[in-house]
């Protein structure tokens, strides 16, 4: 009984170190990360390299003050390097993906999933971005890229409804869920999203505008704050008896059982020429809930050139795929010769935020490259709402 005790510490410190070894170098590859394996025996082989060499110093004091020094280097570069390649950390600023995330919400990014995007800048690598900023004139071509762009391998690709986090700029990051991938046909039927002809089923917390009527005010009160206690609503444009508000599909339910409502109705947008949508193709009339059908681009597809395309791709045309296209005497030309036709460089994507009625999303802004795709948002880390702290939604995994 006694040797049997005096070997547990030897077995335990062996298991350890094969999980360790497990976690670290089988998992990834398990999952074709090869970099991430590498990475990680880099960084093993630096910390090994750091006891090796201050092993040489004979005076103890000086070692372990050198050793201190390398330690702290060491977790500071373990540090950018997760912030680089594994996780990132953000808060919520709008109401723009209510009720999934709320205002003040923090949510964890793991850029795993679709693979990191290496940074295009110094000033985009964490800590290392202090020593640009010093310098005028490394500061004077911040939002420039420095270094072309790639994305090392990630453990799947987008997919519709994934939550994600894709950058504007070099300092505007933007969350919104994924409606539509690269390759898919996207149309929006008033207010309803359809890929390839099939209509997409969104989460319950997604929210759209509603209009209803009630018989009498007072019963309706009475009754409201025992169904829909938290929902928020205004007056109409009949003050005495109709009222609109953002609902979801749950509480759109909740409010329509109320015997003193009728007239429940989705508010659809009406078309606004000056509305400002990322494309508004000839003789159409879209408005936000009202769309398509177009393609959303891929990496290899060939496009014909005619009005319709021109409108529609114009814009990614000119802003990530950096050619310049006219039209001219009813014929296209790109970079200045005549083209019938124009094949995409990556793969594209369509987003809009769940609250669509307060959204800034692809139906204004376009599609969205690959290359500014910055990571997939799997859980909420805590969230601060309405001046409270909500435990319900502490480490809350998103739908």
């Amino acid at each position: 009984m006694k040797d049997s005790l005096n070997h547990m510490p030897k077995y335990f410190s062996q298991s350890w170190r094969f999980w360790l070894l497990f976690l670290g170098v089988v998992f990834p590859l398990f999952f074709g990360l090869i970099w991430l394996t590498l990475l990680q025996l880099l960084l093993f082989g630096v910390y090994k390299c750091m006891l090796y060499v201050t092993g040489w110093i004979k005076n103890m004091t000086l070692r372990k003050l050198i050793r201190g020094i390398f330690l702290f280097l060491w977790l500071l570069l373990i540090s950018v390097c997760a912030k680089v390649f594994l996780v990132e950390i953000y808060k919520i600023p709008s109401n723009s993906m209510e009720n999934t995330l709320f205002s003040n919400d923090v949510i964890l990014v793991n850029k795993l999933t679709y693979g990191p995007k290496l940074p295009r800048s110094p000033f985009e690598i964490s800590w290392v971005n202090l020593l640009f900023y010093l310098n005028d004139n490394a500061r004077n071509a911040m939002e420039e890229n420095w270094w072309s762009y790639r994305r090392l391998d990630g453990i799947r690709n987008v997919k519709q409804g994934d939550v994600l986090v894709f950058q504007e700029s070099r300092t505007l990051f933007v969350i919104k869920r994924c409606v539509g991938v690269a390759g898919d046909t996207l149309s929006i039927i008033a207010g309803k999203v359809y890929t390839n002809s099939e209509k997409y089923f969104p989460p319950s917390t997604v929210k759209k505008k509603y209009n209803f009527k009630v018989t009498n005010r007072r019963k309706f009160f009475k009754r409201k704050d025992s169904i829909i206690p938290n929902v928020y609503f205004s007056a109409g444009d009949d003050a005495i008896n109709s009222f609109q508000g953002n609902f979801t599909y749950d509480e759109w339910e909740r409010i329509s059982k109320i015997p003193e409502v009728y007239d429940l109705k989705k508010e659809l947008d009406t078309y606004d020429a000056q509305k400002g949508l990322f494309a508004m193709p000839r003789g159409s009339k879209w408005t936000l809930d009202n769309m398509g059908p177009f393609l959303i681009p891929k990496k290899g597809l060939e496009i014909k050139l005619d009005a319709f395309n021109f409108h529609i791709y114009k814009k990614a045309l000119e802003k990530y795929e950096k050619v310049e296209i006219h039209e001219r005497n009813g014929g296209y030309f790109i970079n200045g010769e005549k083209a019938k036709s124009y094949r995409f460089k990556q793969d594209y994507f369509f987003v809009m935020g769940d609250n669509r009625e307060g959204s800034l999303d692809s139906r204004y802004i376009g599609f969205i490259p690959e290359e500014h795709i910055v990571g997939k948002v799997p859980y909420i880390l805590f969230s601060y709402y309405r001046r409270q702290f909500r435990w319900n939604r502490f480490f809350k995994k998103l739908l």
